[in-house]
């Protein structure tokens, strides 16, 4: 398991030096579907990050949205900081207001 995360994180840091050089769409995408494929908190938390302070918004966020339906608890570590993403902060909104009734009713049980 190991030797498989240091594959995509050799993969992610190869392509992040990539993106810092040329930051097209077909870069985003590229780390982005690494992101998904290594199935890493680690990775995916630094694609978020680089959402985060990304200033290109449109670019980063259809892949944003799609890391957080997937990896949802990160979205709520990252809340505060995608000011800009609309889409991602109401899926982590949802999930606020899901757990909070899942409490509810256990706290009943």
């Amino acid at each position: 398991m190991a030797e498989r995360t240091s594959t995509f994180r050799s993969k992610h840091e190869a392509l992040l030096k990539q993106f810092y050089i040329t930051p097209s769409s077909q870069n985003v995408l590229a780390l982005y579907q690494n992101a998904i494929d290594s199935k890493d908190d680690e990775i995916v938390e630094e694609f978020i990050k680089l959402c985060c302070i990304s200033v290109d918004r449109t670019k980063f966020e259809t892949c944003l949205t799609k890391i957080i339906e997937r990896f949802v608890w990160l979205g709520l570590k990252y809340y505060d900081e995608m000011v800009g993403y609309e889409k991602a902060r109401t899926l982590v909104e949802k999930e606020m207001e899901r757990l909070k009734n899942v409490i509810k009713i256990s706290n009943f049980s």
